[in-house]
C-alpha cells in the first residue's frame, strides 16, 4: 500500500519535517530571548523532541527513495516495515515524552515570564503617572496609541481624542511652526532618534513662555521591522528661567569683572582657578586664560602658594577671611594688597569654591608711611622745644603731647593719649581752663592768659598759656 502513494508519503513526510524544522527553529530563537534557565531547559527538551521527531521522518524519506534501488524492493519493504511496526512507537514515545516534558517545564516558566511582563508594564504605568516626564507612542503608521495621564493634565487635551490620531494632526500648531519640529518630523520619517529637542508655546498668562523638551526613540520587533516610536516630553520651564537667571548673573558678574581695578578670582574646592579678571592676570603680564584650570602654585609660584593657602582652606571651612599681604608682580613690582576670601556656599550647606577679591592698597600703604614718617618728625622737632604743647580733640581728649608736658605731669605720653584735664587737675582748675576751650571753640579764635605755675623743677614762674582751635572744613576739630 505504501509503494502505490509514494509521491503521497513523500509529501507528507516532506510536510512533516518541514513544520517540525520551523517549529524547532522557533523555539530555539525563542529560548535565546529568554534568560531564566529552567524555561531555557525546557524549550531544550522540547528542540530534542521536535528533532527526534524530525529525523525519524528524514529516515522514512531515505527509506522510500534510496532502499529499493540498493536492497532491492522486498527487502525495501521488509525494513520499511519494521521500521514501522518495531520503531514508531519507541521514536513516538521518546518525541511526544520530550516535547510534552519540556512544555511543561517551559510552560510553568513562560507563565511566570507573562506575568513578570505584567507586573513590569504596571510598574512602567505606576512610574509614567507619578513622572514628572509625559510618555507616549506611536505605531508603524506614525498614529498615536499611548499617552501617560499626566500629558492630558499638561496640554488640556483628552488622551482619548488624541490616540489614533496622526502625529501632525495632534500635534500643537505652535510647535509646527518651529524649525525643531521639521527636524523631529525629519527624523520620524526617517526612523531616527531624536533627543533634547526644545519648543516654545505661550503659557497661560499674557506674554508667558513655555518650554517643552522632547525625545524619541524608533522601536523594532525581534525580525526587525518598525513598529512605532516611543517618547517623552518634559516641562522645562522653571529649569529654561532658572538657566536664564544664572546666564544673566554670569553677565553681570563678568561685567563688574572687566570694571574692577583690582583682581577678582573664583577658585574650585581644589584650588584651581575657575575665573580670573583681566586686571588681575595684566599684574603678571599673562591672560585669564593662562590661570584657569591652574593652582597658585602652577602660575605665580610657592611663594604666593605659601602666603594663601591658609586663608584659602579657612574659606573653605565657609568663613570669611581678610588679610594683607606684599604680593610680587611682574608689571609694577612689589604690591601691598588687601585679600578677601569668601565661601561659595551651595544650598545644602557644601562649599563649593571661594571667591577672591584682591585690591591693591600700596598708594594707601605709602600714604600711611609718609604720614606715619611725618608725625615722628613732628613729634622731635616738637620734642625738641622747652614750650607745654598739647592737642585735644572736640572732646576735650589728649591726642598729642610733647616731652615738657610729660615732665610736667610726671607720666609718659602713653598714660595721657586719651585721657582728659579731669584725670590730671584738681576739678576747680579743670573748670577753668574747659570753660577758656569752650569760648577758644565758640570765637575760632586763640585766647591768650597769663598764668603764674609752679613748674617740675619746683619754682613759681610767670607763663603765657595760649589755646588757638584746630579748624576743619566745617568748625572746630
Amino acid at each position: 500500500m505504501i509503494w502505490q502513494s509514494i509521491w503521497a508519503m513523500t509529501v507528507i513526510d516532506l510536510a512533516v519535517v518541514g513544520m517540525v524544522t520551523y517549529t524547532f527553529a522557533y523555539f530555539m530563537r525563542m529560548r535565546g530571548n529568554i534568560l531564566r534557565p529552567s524555561t531555557r531547559f525546557g524549550l531544550l527538551v522540547v528542540g530534542f523532541g521536535l528533532a527526534v521527531v524530525a529525523l525519524f521522518y528524514l529516515v522514512d524519506l531515505a527509506s522510500m527513495h534510496l532502499l529499493p534501488t540498493t536492497l532491492g524492493e522486498r527487502h525495501a519493504m521488509a525494513f520499511m516495515r519494521e521500521l514501522y511496526l518495531e520503531y514508531n512507537w519507541f521514536v513516538a514515545l521518546i518525541g511526544i515524552g520530550a516535547i510534552s516534558l519540556g512544555l511543561l517545564v517551559s510552560g510553568r516558566g513562560l507563565l511566570r515570564v507573562v506575568q513578570d511582563l505584567r507586573d513590569s508594564e504596571g510598574r512602567f504605568r505606576d512610574f509614567a503617572e507619578a513622572s514628572a516626564e509625559h510618555y507616549w507612542q506611536t505605531d508603524a503608521q506614525d498614529r498615536y496609541d499611548y499617552f501617560s495621564s499626566s500629558y492630558q493634565e499638561s496640554s488640556g487635551r483628552s488622551n482619548e481624542a488624541l490616540i489614533g490620531q496622526p502625529i501632525q494632526n495632534a500635534t500643537d500648531p505652535d510647535f509646527q511652526k518651529q524649525e525643531s519640529w521639521q527636524y523631529v518630523l525629519s527624523q520620524i520619517k526617517q526612523r531616527q532618534p531624536f533627543r533634547d529637542v526644545v519648543f516654545e508655546r505661550q503659557g497661560a498668562k499674557p506674554g508667558e513662555t513655555v518650554w517643552i523638551r522632547v525625545a524619541g526613540q524608533p522601536y523594532f520587533d525581534d525580525k526587525g521591522k518598525f513598529q512605532g516610536f516611543r517618547g517623552s516630553s518634559t516641562n522645562i520651564t522653571e529649569n529654561r528661567r532658572a538657566e536664564d537667571a544664572l546666564r544673566e548673573s554670569e553677565r553681570q558678574f563678568r561685567v563688574l569683572a572687566a570694571n574692577v581695578a583690582g583682581g577678582l578670582l573664583y577658585m574650585d574646592e581644589e584650588a584651581r582657578y575657575v575665573f580670573v579678571n583681566k586686571a588681575y592676570a595684566s599684574w603678571f603680564g599673562l591672560e585669564s586664560e593662562e590661570f584657569v584650570g591652574n593652582t597658585a602654585l602652577e602660575v605665580l609660584g610657592q611663594d604666593v602658594d605659601d602666603n594663601s593657602r591658609e586663608y584659602f582652606l579657612t574659606a573653605l571651612g565657609g568663613e570669611k577671611v581678610t588679610y594683607e599681604a606684599v604680593r610680587q608682580t611682574t608689571v609694577s613690582g612689589p604690591k601691598d594688597i588687601q585679600v578677601t576670601n569668601v565661601p561659595n556656599i551651595a544650598a545644602d550647606g557644601t562649599v563649593e569654591g571661594v571667591f577672591v577679591l584682591v585690591t591693591d592698597v600700596s598708594e594707601i600703604r605709602l600714604r600711611e608711611r609718609a604720614l606715619e614718617e611725618s608725625h615722628k618728625l613732628l613729634q622731635a622737632l616738637i620734642d625738641g622745644m622747652p614750650e607745654f604743647i598739647a592737642l585735644k580733640d572736640a572732646q576735650g581728649k589728649y591726642l598729642f603731647v610733647n616731652r615738657v608736658f610729660e615732665e610736667w605731669y610726671g607720666r609718659p605720653r602713653d598714660q595721657v593719649i586719651g585721657t582728659t584735664m579731669y584725670d590730671h587737675l584738681t576739678k576747680e582748675e579743670a573748670d577753668i581752663y574747659a570753660e577758656e576751650e569752650r569760648k577758644v571753640a565758640a570765637q575760632k579764635a586763640p585766647v591768650s592768659r597769663e598764668i603764674n605755675a609752679k613748674w617740675p623743677d619746683g619754682v613759681l614762674r610767670n607763663a603765657i598759656v595760649i589755646r588757638f582751635p584746630v579748624l576743619d572744613v566745617v568748625g572746630p576739630h
